[in-house]
């Protein structure tokens, strides 16, 4: 008789790839934002401020508020079910 076996595996390959895409996006976004600092230099500072927050800081915010509930529901479903599996050998 042999023992069945139950796939405990995680997609790891799905959260490296998105892992990476989230970094290479993020690099371009500071090029951006290095690009645009430059472009205003020369204006002044409450004007370098306002383009700066708007370039910055509401996209950042608004990605940890988009990706990272998703991105934590989504490996905690693999987890679990990762757990199920483990139980049920």
């Amino acid at each position: 008789m042999t023992t069945p076996t139950i796939s405990s595996e995680i997609d790891t390959e799905w959260f490296h790839r998105f892992g990476v895409a989230v970094v290479i996006s993020y690099l371009g976004w500071m090029l951006l934002s290095a690009f645009v600092h430059l472009m205003i230099m020369k204006k002044d500072v409450k004007d370098k401020f306002r383009i700066m927050m708007l370039l910055l800081y509401y996209p950042g915010r608004a990605g940890f508020l988009v990706w990272g509930p998703w991105l934590g529901s989504r490996a905690g479903s693999s987890a679990n079910q990762a757990d199920f599996n483990l139980s049920l050998v």
